[in-house]
């Protein structure tokens, strides 16, 4: 933590900008090392308030910080969801750059950049915690998913780390049971099916809102 907070930040350079495409600018490799990620798609119009709440979670997180600004504490008590932040204080550090790319909006069923005219912005947090050592990783990424997909419309990377329950994401995808119909036709069986997609498919959905 101590490297990640005095060393590192010594080596990087400053207000140094270069506009790209992402193709050409965004290239890790990411096959070349271990990492786990969260990557959250919120729309357009809620990107600079949705990056303000991430920073200020971030440093609550990384215990600089007991609390967010008052704006942001106020969402957060809007959602009930004071005692999860209180939670998270103090046990996870983020080492990594965040990731920010626009992603134009589809007409498929439920990718995260589904249903909107407006374009989409991924969110990426990646972490080099090893396997055992990602409990705060975890605990960051859970509320993160809950918290921004409450107050910002935030969906989280179907492929990556996916928190929410299945309620929580029919209530992101308007055309989630559309969806879930089309896999239980096709594989009634539930043959291609894991423990986690089971779970998503199979659930009892009320249909009820977020708070």
């Amino acid at each position: 933590r101590f490297s990640f907070r005095h060393i590192v930040p010594a080596f990087l350079i400053r207000n140094w900008k270069v506009t790209d495409r992402s193709s050409s600018m965004l290239v890790m490799k990411h096959e070349a090392f271990r990492h786990i990620e969260i990557e959250l798609f919120v729309p357009r119009d809620q990107l600079a308030d949705a990056l303000d709440f991430a920073r200020e979670t971030i440093e609550v997180a990384g215990g600089r910080q007991s609390t967010l600004s008052a704006d942001n504490q106020q969402r957060i008590e809007g959602i009930g969801m004071q005692e999860d932040l209180a939670g998270l204080h103090d046990q996870y550090f983020h080492h990594y750059p965040i990731c920010v790319r626009r992603v134009l909006p589809d007409d498929t069923l439920i990718s995260m950049a589904s249903g909107s005219e407006q374009d989409w912005y991924a969110l990426s947090f990646i972490s080099y915690a090893k396997p055992a050592r990602r409990a705060g990783f975890h605990l960051f990424a859970s509320f993160m998913a809950r918290s921004m997909s409450r107050l910002f419309h935030a969906r989280p990377h179907w492929g990556k780390v996916c928190p929410l329950e299945a309620d929580e994401l029919t209530s992101l995808y308007p055309r989630f049971d559309a969806f879930r119909t089309i896999c239980n036709t096709l594989d009634p069986q539930g043959v291609f099916q894991n423990d986690w997609t089971s779970a998503l498919l199979e659930a009892d959905i009320t249909g009820e809102d977020f708070p």
